[in-house]
């Protein structure tokens, strides 16, 4: 096997003229001699891709706005690496992260991603976050943890063979797609150490990001939506474990609910979400009044947590790998 594979980084970018120099920059100085930089401009109206069209070495793409998931399908369809990294026109990849990785991939099985960790930008702070999962079932980790796009080092065979990026998805699309890996044989070992600059600027226009305009209980209807739909994915792959997952999580996300005071918001993910006839009865039978609704909630988890396979229950630190 050729030690110095081809590593492919994908950058969408959606009117970035403000970042997206910094962004190439910090891929151009990456001490990796073997990469490919794809950007992709996914509509911008800005100056975005004539700034990046005077980039030596890099391959510019263009399309109609159709979002970040699509965007970096298609680099991916383009990409001739062995190896993806994907880095959004906001951030920066690390000095060494590249060579740090495909180093350490080298030395494990094919199945494997390694993903590391980050550093949380806001103005002059700066914040390292730790991806690590905490549960040693993976699949059933992601489904409670998000190790953001960047972190991993992808390979390009596992994105092909679960066809890249759900463009249908509302939002959390990263979120999707690590849980389908996960669900179809990739095993991701973490790597301690950060790995890029996520930066969150109030004026920042990520191309990924979640409308800051949203009230909460749109934000929390956008993340039942996309529990739905992740689990009509997953569902054929883990049928038999299916059922606890989405318990456990509705539970959590209903524990984010709870101080809303909008009921639809539950009404609506109880009749969608989870398949227990208990738990329909329970939250839509009227004879319940809403401000006992919590404590239904936490029998529930009871009842569940008594039930669940042993292998839900194995949550110790260090799983990830």
């Amino acid at each position: 096997m050729n030690s110095k594979p081809l590593v492919s980084i994908i950058v969408p970018c959606y009117n970035s003229q403000e970042t997206i120099s910094r962004c190439l920059k910090s891929v151009l100085s990456q001490d990796y001699p073997f990469l490919e930089v794809i950007v992709v401009d996914d509509g911008s109206s800005d100056r975005t891709y004539e700034i990046v069209s005077k980039e030596n070495n890099v391959t510019l793409l263009r399309q109609e706005n159709k979002g970040a998931p699509s965007a970096r399908n298609f680099g991916l369809s383009v990409a001739k690496g062995r190896y993806i990294k994907y880095l959004d026109a906001d951030d920066e990849l690390l000095p060494g992260c590249i060579s740090k990785q495909v180093r350490l991939l080298s030395r494990l099985p094919d199945e494997v991603i390694v993903y590391g960790d980050y550093l949380l930008c806001e103005g002059d702070n700066e914040k390292y976050i730790s991806t690590k999962l905490k549960y040693n079932n993976q699949v059933v980790g992601l489904f409670f943890q998000d190790i953001l796009t960047t972190t991993p080092l992808h390979k390009k065979w596992m994105l092909d063979r679960i066809n890249g990026f759900d463009v249908n998805l509302p939002r959390g699309q990263e979120w999707n797609l690590h849980i389908r890996l996960a669900a179809s044989g990739a095993r991701f070992v973490h790597d301690p150490g950060a790995v890029y600059r996520y930066v969150q600027d109030a004026s920042s226009k990520r191309i990924s990001s979640i409308n800051r305009s949203k009230t909460t209980n749109e934000k929390l209807i956008i993340d039942f939506e996309r529990e739905v739909l992740t689990h009509s994915q997953v569902e054929a792959l883990l049928s038999s474990q299916m059922f606890w997952l989405r318990c456990l999580r509705f539970i959590m996300l209903a524990s984010r609910a709870k101080h809303i005071e909008n009921a639809e918001i539950l009404g609506r993910a109880a009749k969608i979400s989870i398949p227990s006839p208990f738990l329909r009865k329970v939250y839509l039978s009227k004879c319940f009044p809403d401000r006992l609704f919590v404590r239904w909630f936490r029998l529930f988890c009871l009842i569940t947590w008594r039930n669940t396979p042993s292998i839900l229950r194995d949550m110790k630190a260090g799983g990830g790998g």
